[in-house]
């Protein structure tokens, strides 16, 4: 359990944070021109539509081709913040970026498909108070660690990573919650006011934090065995159905209560 201990899962994230911080720090630097080209593309349409009136421009050319733009790029940089940091090879970022391009195809559809299976459980979301999509991002808490090494495919991701956290929920929760309840605090404690170096140490800390909050979740994720059994959670994909045919059915009868008053 001394790997469990959180004095040693800190101390571990930290000393890795603190020999990968340049890696992941160009890692940042190189996602930066991804996020101007999808702003720029962007900008070009609005320009576009608002000269030429073209409304097809809005409805169909910004969702369908930039959207897509965005997504694609939001997953390598995503990948490569991520790869630059638990490596257990320390290699350049740009040797990183590069060998990763065939693996975002499989990441956006991941995310994709996550997206999808967020909405089919929406009614059951908004009935638990948002409890539920809290849990699920709990127990999805490893998903990017199992697609880079795992290498499975779609949703398969997901339901490891929830197979991984329920072996030991209460612990990794508890330490989950210590670490964001620290750094919370800190944010909420020391303000910045008008003092330009106390402004310039925070943003240095939270911008090192994720790093750190990155190799702390991945010590966790290390430190579990495989699971014996990942299944997907059907109770969760029935219950859905239902609950979507409940709302729809709730739905028709109150248009048709409208139109036969």
């Amino acid at each position: 359990m001394d790997n469990w201990k959180i004095e040693n899962l800190t101390e571990n994230a930290y000393l890795n944070t603190k020999d990968r911080f340049l890696n992941y720090l160009l890692a940042s630097l190189i996602s930066v021109p991804f996020y101007l080209v999808g702003i720029g593309l962007s900008a070009i349409c609005l320009l576009i539509y608002g000269k030429f009136n073209f409304p097809i421009l809005s409805i169909i050319v910004i969702p369908i081709i930039i959207s897509p733009i965005f997504i694609y790029l939001s997953a390598w940089t995503e990948l490569l913040k991520t790869k630059v940091l638990i490596n257990p090879e320390k290699r350049s970022s740009f040797t990183e970026f590069r060998e990763l391009r065939p693996l975002i195809g499989g990441f956006v559809i991941l995310q994709i498909k996550s997206l999808f299976f967020h909405l089919w459980l929406a009614p059951i979301y908004l009935l638990s108070l948002f409890i539920a999509p809290l849990l699920w991002v709990f127990w999805s808490m490893f998903t990017s660690f199992v697609y880079l090494e795992k290498r499975k495919k779609g949703l398969e991701n997901i339901w490891y990573s929830r197979a991984l956290v329920m072996k030991n929920s209460t612990t990794i929760l508890l330490r989950s919650l210590t670490i964001g309840f620290i750094f919370f605090a800190f944010n909420i404690l020391v303000p910045s006011g008008k003092n330009w170096l106390i402004t310039l140490i925070k943003f240095v800390i939270n911008f090192a934090a994720y790093p750190f909050f990155i190799l702390f979740t991945y010590q966790m994720y290390k430190n579990l065995d495989e699971p014996q059994e990942v299944k997907p959670p059907y109770n969760w994909l029935i219950a859905g159905g239902i609950s979507w045919l409940v709302v729809l059915s709730g739905a028709l009868i109150f248009i048709l209560s409208l139109l036969f008053r």
